[in-house]
């Protein structure tokens, strides 16, 4: 296969590694964002070692998690997938939404080790949202985004 998607029109690529992120609160000042990014998805269950993850401030009375990526300009999306971790807590990514922009992509409603949340045809974006809608923590192994691109806006 050469990677070229006919349906969307150039390549497909990873186009979220070591971009820009946030969240609203990091887990013991350590287990920060940009871990969702950093290309880091191993089967080790060693979250404070060689396979780091993004977790925010534990509270199971908050609500509206949220990890942000910035990936740098309008991007054409085709998939988002997100790496659970592996050691426990698989429950934590139930009742997150997927957002590109404003456009919601998907939510999870079953606990799995890789989610796979296409989008739509059209869908173009600048920053891609993942929000905790329950009172509940939020962590992943690794949150990487498919797409092409980048775009002028006068393109799309």
């Amino acid at each position: 296969s050469s990677g070229i998607n006919a349906e969307y029109g150039s390549e497909v690529r990873l186009i979220s590694q070591q971009k820009l992120t946030w969240q609203n609160s990091t887990h013991s000042k350590k287990l920060s964002s940009e871990y969702a990014v950093d290309g880091v998805y191993s089967l080790s269950g060693d979250i404070w070692g060689v396979n780091p993850i993004q977790h925010p401030i534990s509270g199971h009375n908050q609500r509206n998690f949220m990890l942000i990526i910035d990936l740098g300009g309008l991007f054409k999306i085709h998939t988002v997938k997100l790496w659970n971790r592996i050691d426990c807590c698989q429950s934590n990514s139930l009742g997150v939404f997927i957002y590109a922009d404003e456009e919601l992509l998907g939510g999870i409603a079953e606990e799995k080790f890789l989610y796979n949340i296409q989008a739509n045809e059209k869908v173009y974006a600048r920053k891609i949202y993942v929000k905790q809608s329950l009172a509940k923590d939020m962590n992943f192994r690794e949150v990487q985004v498919f797409g092409s691109g980048p775009f002028d806006e006068s393109e799309v």
